[in-house]
């Protein structure tokens, strides 16, 4: 992301020698976010990936509990990250649960409900066991759905509906799956200011 994109708020104080301190704060909002879509998807990946340590790390949460993938070309079985422990703040709110994520950088319309149950219903590559999401949220794990992309918060709560649909076929009380949008995104990493930068 270039600084052009990124916008700047400046807030002067004085300090206790009147003199002005200047203090940048870099903020970003959906559309920077959007403009990670690329093909493969490897930018929005290492973003939210990125957001994603930079919580664990800030909440004293061991980066080997963390697995993740940036070779968006390699099946994956419905998971793109792991967390292997519970995390709650403003933006995670899975205090006792652990969690796994799906990432999508493109746009809302370019998914259907069938896409959406497909990333539900995975088979593995192996066809020998099943598809490491359907275990994980057999284990009790919430599940993450990233898209790249604003949409209207009644499509939202469709998504997050056909999710939940889907999730209780493999585990009936599993933590209600979360769809996170390009607006949710960016709230997130402007309590990161490094992400940004």
């Amino acid at each position: 992301m270039s600084l052009k994109e990124l916008q700047t708020l400046i807030w002067t104080r004085y300090n206790s020698k009147n003199t002005i301190q200047y203090i940048l704060m870099w903020t970003i909002n959906a559309r920077d976010i959007i403009s990670l879509r690329t093909p493969g998807g490897d930018r929005f990946t290492e973003f939210v990936d990125a957001l994603i340590r930079a919580e664990a790390f800030a909440e004293g949460i061991s980066q080997t509990l963390i697995s993740t993938n940036l070779r968006t070309n390699i099946g994956d079985e419905g998971v793109d990250t792991e967390v292997k422990q519970a995390m709650s703040s403003t933006f995670i709110d899975s205090p006792s649960t652990p969690t796994c994520w799906q990432y999508k950088a493109m746009g809302y319309a370019d998914v259907s409900d069938m896409n959406l149950r497909k990333e539900i219903l995975k088979t593995s590559s192996k066809r020998k066991h099943i598809a490491y999401v359907h275990r994980l949220i057999q284990a009790g794990y919430r599940y993450y759905f990233c898209i790249c992309d604003e949409m209207p918060p009644v499509t939202r709560t469709e998504w997050e509906n056909v999710l939940q649909e889907e999730v209780r076929k493999i585990h009936a009380s599993a933590p209600a799956p979360v769809v996170l949008t390009a607006s949710h995104l960016a709230e997130w990493a402007n309590s990161f200011p490094a992400i940004i930068i």
